[in-house]
């Protein structure tokens, strides 16, 4: 791998961190959420939930971009009894980004727990593996 392409991956991967964080500073709670893909039903492998209190100043937050499987961030703003996210998959195998999505889901706040737990979306993009 070149010098330059190193260098453009690496600018793109603080752009995406930049709008993650951009993004955040608006939510009520944020999770990243990283998935192996060779364990497609065993849930998340890294599974950290940030609250509203922590994402005021959200360039304290970690954004990871090295991880191994798939990697997905719930923005999410809540709305009284309803709830709005805004989600990014990425999908890295072998150290490249092979696949990405963006997504916007609306639901009732008491459902938001489940949603993340049983997310079929990112299910949906392991099966694509």
């Amino acid at each position: 791998m070149g010098e330059d392409t190193k260098n453009y991956r690496d600018h793109l991967k603080e752009r995406l961190a930049a709008e993650i964080r951009k993004q955040a500073r608006f939510a009520d709670v944020m999770v990243y959420s990283v998935y192996d893909l060779n364990m497609p039903e065993e849930g998340p492998v890294v599974f950290d939930q940030y609250e509203r209190k922590q994402l005021i100043n959200p360039d304290d937050i970690p954004i990871d971009m090295d991880f191994e499987g798939i990697g997905v961030w719930y923005i999410c703003f809540r709305q009284g009894d309803t709830f709005s996210v805004r989600h990014i998959l990425l999908k890295r195998t072998h150290g490249r980004f092979t696949h990405q999505q963006t997504g916007v889901f609306e639901g009732f706040w008491e459902d938001w727990p489940r949603y993340v737990a049983e997310d079929k979306w990112v299910k949906s993009a392991m099966l694509h593996n």
